[in-house]
């Protein structure tokens, strides 16, 4: 139901009078103040047209919040090299060193460099 319907009992009247059976309510917008409204005006016509109008509340999912993102790193995309059918003809080949060791004949795809004290844990 938009919000009108907490105010304009005759447009809820004629809504259920049009065959309306059930009246949603979207939770994500308004107040309990203005939902108990529209409920009333529902009950009110539903009972004076002697018709059953039920009444579903869609609750509102938590609302994302974002600001300014912080440049951080990039996102990289490596897939192996595939032949006409799909079949994995060459690996990707990713090089994880510290920035200063470079891959030998630049045999990498793609390099990832990571701090040297992290990279030392993981030989």
């Amino acid at each position: 139901l938009p919000n009108t319907a907490a105010d304009d009992y005759k447009f809820v009247y004629k809504l259920i009078k049009s065959g309306m059976n059930c009246a949603r309510i979207n939770c994500a917008h308004d107040s309990e103040e203005v939902w108990m409204k529209m409920i009333d005006n529902v009950k009110d016509a539903s009972k004076k047209l002697n018709k059953n109008c039920k009444v579903t509340m869609d609750l509102g999912g938590p609302k994302l919040r974002t600001g300014a993102m912080v440049p951080g790193a990039q996102i990289i995309h490596i897939k192996p090299i595939r032949d006409e059918y799909g079949k994995s003809i060459s690996p990707a080949k990713i090089w994880i060193a510290p920035p200063d060791v470079i891959p030998p004949n630049n045999s990498a795809d793609s390099i990832l460099p990571v701090d040297e004290i992290w990279f030392k844990k993981i030989k």
